[in-house]
């Protein structure tokens, strides 16, 4: 893909140079952004936790759920590197997301 606005549709040449190096950007991209804050802020708030504060407590507990979402943000900024469309990010997401595992349906218990 030589022009960066093209939007992914296929109908242009992809060496398989620029398709990894497009994946591991995505990928290196959505690391950044999800473990990032909350490898920073656990440490501020380890004294805070420590001493029962609950808005630290619940933070943290937020700060553990942003992280489960890895791999949607890879996966979004992942199809955001090939620009594709609105409803092919989303697919992409959704794909990478069921695709690893890390969300699990379960019943709730009788």
């Amino acid at each position: 893909m030589t022009d960066s606005t093209q939007t992914f549709d296929g109908s242009y040449h992809l060496t398989v140079k620029d398709f990894f190096f497009k994946v591991l950007n995505g990928s290196a991209q959505g690391i950044i952004v999800a473990v990032c804050p909350s490898a920073i802020v656990k440490y501020l708030l380890m004294p805070f936790v420590e001493s029962g504060q609950t808005w630290a407590m619940d933070l943290n507990a937020i700060l553990v759920l942003f992280c489960s979402f890895l791999p949607i943000i890879i996966g979004v900024l992942t199809a955001l590197q090939f620009n594709m469309r609105s409803l092919d990010v989303g697919v992409m997401a959704i794909a990478t997301g069921a695709s690893t595992g890390s969300f699990k349906w379960a019943t709730a218990p009788e």
